[in-house]
């Protein structure tokens, strides 16, 4: 019977997707129209006030967005996007699998930001490694002190 139910949920993914006309482009267009949205002069007056806030998830792609296109590496994000989709199925089937339907939303969710926790982590230890290095070589270009001929 699970396996009856897993098929069913693939085949109405693969359905939905079809009937939509979904592509991986189309969808990096609409992930790219909510972060480009245009606010209204409410909105912006309201924020210059600080009695409107931007969402929490919101906030944290936009973030983790500016932090790739510092890096060099803006088509990672929509990379990262579409691995959440495709997780959030497969957290979908593994509750299924299990046979725990309450288990879906929960497992759908964590498997979604399993590829951004992963670039979250690798963004913050490749800074503290660029950290780490830039101090290396002002270290050793003061004649190997850190503080130079200061003391």
């Amino acid at each position: 019977m699970t396996a009856l139910y897993i098929i069913n949920f693939i085949l109405l993914v693969v359905a939905t997707i079809a009937l939509l006309k979904l592509t991986p482009e189309q969808i990096n267009k609409d992930i790219n129209e909510l972060f480009n949205k245009q606010q209204t002069l409410k909105d912006q007056a309201l924020m210059a006030r600080g009695k409107k806030r931007k969402n929490r998830l919101i906030l944290e792609l936009e973030r983790i967005r500016r932090a790739l296109q510092e890096t060099g590496k803006e088509k990672q994000f929509s990379l990262a996007c579409t691995a959440a989709l495709l997780l959030m199925v497969a957290g979908c089937i593994v509750a299924i699998a299990i046979d725990n339907m309450f288990l879906i939303p929960v497992l759908a969710i964590a498997f979604a930001l399993i590829p951004f926790a992963y670039r979250n982590g690798t963004n913050r230890s490749r800074g503290r490694s660029e950290i780490c290095r830039a101090l290396c070589r002002i270290g050793f270009h003061t004649n190997g002190t850190i503080f130079g001929n200061l003391l």
